[in-house]
């Protein structure tokens, strides 16, 4: 009889421990039709320029989604659909949540918490200002805002989904929008 390891048989059973999440605010809507109810506002331009951006930003990483959850509004639908575009993404992944718009944080993290076990990547798109509460609550306070289309990538290092934002063990690795690399652009120039 062969003796496996943990490490071996969780491989073996499909099961990861490290189980990644990013957070992506919708990007930046339009008023130009006062009339259009809040659900029904589209991406303006700026928007529809920066969500294939941010796609292609973590195309270039490889990163790889699971599941892909988004609130039921129309900017929120767009802009995940530049990332299912953009990433390769099989529709059979996609899930539209109704309880992500307007959600507080305790609902989000409910949320999670119910994820799929055998999912180690998710994404969940929604809204200010409850990503950016969300990110305070697992601990980056050091965030005032998630701007539009931003996202934030969180690794737990534990076995369950049911126990994330109870557990320490989450950390975030990632926080990036439109303008970072503007911003960095603009630091380095001073610096020289």
């Amino acid at each position: 009889m062969k003796i496996i390891s943990r490490w071996q048989s969780d491989i073996w059973l499909g099961r990861s421990f490290m189980k990644t999440l990013y957070l992506v605010r919708h990007a930046k809507s339009s008023w130009a039709d006062p009339g259009l109810a809040d659900r029904d506002r589209p991406l303006n331009r700026r928007g529809m320029r920066n969500g294939p951006m941010m796609a292609e930003r973590l195309r270039a990483k490889g990163v790889r989604f699971d599941q892909m959850i988004t609130s039921p509004v129309k900017r929120a639908q767009e802009t995940l659909r530049f990332f299912i575009d953009g990433l390769g993404v099989s529709k059979s992944k996609v899930r539209v949540e109704e309880a992500l718009y307007g959600a507080s944080v305790d609902q989000w993290l409910r949320l999670i918490q119910q994820l799929d076990e055998s999912w180690t990547t998710a994404m969940m798109v929604g809204h200010n200002p409850t990503i950016t509460e969300l990110a305070h609550a697992l601990g980056r306070s050091d965030i005032s805002n998630v701007p539009t289309c931003g996202i934030l990538a969180c690794e737990y290092d534990g076995d369950y989904w049911a126990n994330f934002g109870d557990d320490p063990k989450q950390v975030f690795v990632d926080f990036d929008y439109p303008k970072r690399v503007v911003e960095w652009r603009l630091a380095w120039s001073k610096a020289l």
